[in-house]
């Protein structure tokens, strides 16, 4: 999945009068989501990967979904379900531009 620069409420990264900063006087707690909001940038993407399956484009999907209080979903879909051993790669590829950011 792509990362457009979007901070998640539609507004690009810096697009804001504070220059993308955050301005509160509240402490944030580190690994802990704020609070839930719609993921526009997430829903553009399943849209598109959507598009792609219905035109033949995408044949397997491998994912992991995070929901609200940091709980995830993992699964796996079309042609990975027939050949498990074909998303090791692009699985271990995602974990390493993760790993890497």
């Amino acid at each position: 999945m792509k990362n457009n620069g979007s901070n998640g409420n539609g507004n690009r990264r810096g697009d804001d009068k504070n220059g993308g900063r955050r301005v509160t006087d509240q402490p944030v707690r580190p690994f802990v989501l704020a609070d839930r909001k719609t993921s526009f940038d997430t829903i553009e993407e399943l849209r598109s990967l959507l598009e792609r399956a219905e035109r033949g484009e995408v044949i397997g999907f491998a994912y992991a979904i995070l929901k609200p209080r940091q709980r995830y979903e993992i699964g796996y879909t079309g042609q990975f379900l027939e050949y498990r051993d074909a998303a090791i790669a692009p699985i271990s590829r995602l974990l390493q531009d993760i790993m890497s950011e």
